[in-house]
């Protein structure tokens, strides 16, 4: 998508700047998981997702809302994980991503309820600087 697009997408669509913010950071995180050669990679199996961040992330609170949506609340940031089909994990700013693309499910989730609050703050000086 080229700059004038972008930017047209942008203004009728406020909630793309938080969208777009909050994609990068995310990306981020994949990259580090992706390129670090260190991290333990962890496939979830399509039945043990809930069960796998339950026994990992202790202070996690899941509110199953039915048999294929779940909601995962830990301390800065909420995730919906969908558990049926193409399993998807979304967060701030509506990102999804495909759960068995992600190296490794728990740590990329406490990394970035780690970052939120920083990420919060750098999102809202943004906009403050911006005048959006």
């Amino acid at each position: 998508m080229d700059i004038k697009e972008l930017i047209k997408n942008i203004v009728s669509r406020p909630s793309g700047i938080q969208a777009a913010f909050y994609l990068e950071k995310i990306k981020s995180i994949l990259s580090w998981q992706i390129h670090d050669k260190n991290l333990k990679r962890l496939k979830v199996n399509d039945n043990d997702v809930i069960h796998t961040i339950k026994s990992h992330i202790n202070e996690a609170i899941i509110i199953d809302f039915n048999y294929c949506v779940c909601l995962i609340k830990l301390k800065n940031v909420d995730f919906i994980i969908s558990k049926s089909g193409r399993r998807n994990i979304k967060t701030k700013g509506q990102i999804e991503y495909y759960i068995d693309n992600i190296p490794n499910l728990v740590e990329y989730m406490k990394e970035i309820d780690r970052q939120m609050p920083e990420w919060e703050k750098e999102f809202a000086n943004l906009m403050a600087l911006h005048e959006i």
